[in-house]
């Protein structure tokens, strides 16, 4: 399960390790870089600094650019522009058919409509974003809530015998759980407490968010 917003009580987050960084690069306006274990983020600055779709795991293609030291991380030093938004993971569609709603508040209740064969999204989508008031530091030590983006996706909770004898049940949890892990791992760096962190969300990322506190 996938793209996920980690918030600062005025937010922070991230992280990697790796070896030696090189100078950060100078930003342009509009962005600032924050240096983590393993390179340097750029951000957005807009009311707070952004930093979108940081990976916290390796892709299927195991070439990530950084998401900490445990295991399934791989680390590579780099630069990495966080200053757009990441894709989400694939999403079967939620309408194939003209359905009719009624209006909810005067508001149109109707999904959008995908043909059939159409799947949106990537597959590359174990990413973070951290959002965190302008001008915090590392060592602020703000309070942390993890946001878990409630999806459509069912590709994180395929189900069957053999996905059982396989040990590949729940997936979704364990991405969820190692986005967690990286947030205790990294969260310090820019600016957040891993001792104070609050899990979230609505409709099915609720259920997540309960999962990973029965875990």
């Amino acid at each position: 399960m996938r793209l996920t917003t980690v918030a600062l009580a005025a937010l922070p987050f991230s992280a990697l390790a790796a070896p030696q960084i090189p100078s950060p690069p100078i930003p342009s306006p509009g962005e600032i870089p924050v240096d983590v274990p393993g390179g340097t983020v750029i951000g957005a600055v807009t009311g707070v600094e952004s930093f979108h779709g940081i990976p916290f795991a390796d892709p299927p293609p195991r070439t990530s650019f950084v998401c900490g030291h445990r295991e399934g991380c791989s680390a590579a030093p780099s630069t990495f522009n966080a200053t757009v938004f990441a894709p989400g993971c694939p999403q079967i569609p939620p309408n194939t058919t003209e359905v009719l709603l009624p209006k909810l508040l005067g508001k149109g209740m109707m999904p959008p409509h995908w043909p059939e064969d159409v799947i949106k999204g990537r597959e590359d989508c174990l990413t973070v974003t951290v959002q965190r008031p302008k001008g915090t530091q590392a060592g602020a030590r703000l309070s942390v809530l993890f946001f878990i983006l409630a999806a459509a996706s069912c590709f994180g909770f395929l189900g069957g015998a053999e996905v059982l004898a396989d040990d590949r049940a729940n997936l979704g949890l364990r991405d969820q759980r190692m986005g967690l892990e990286w947030v205790a791992d990294n969260i310090a760096s820019v600016g957040g407490d891993p001792d104070r962190v609050a899990i979230w969300d609505q409709l099915a990322g609720s259920i997540s968010a309960f999962d990973q506190m029965a875990l």
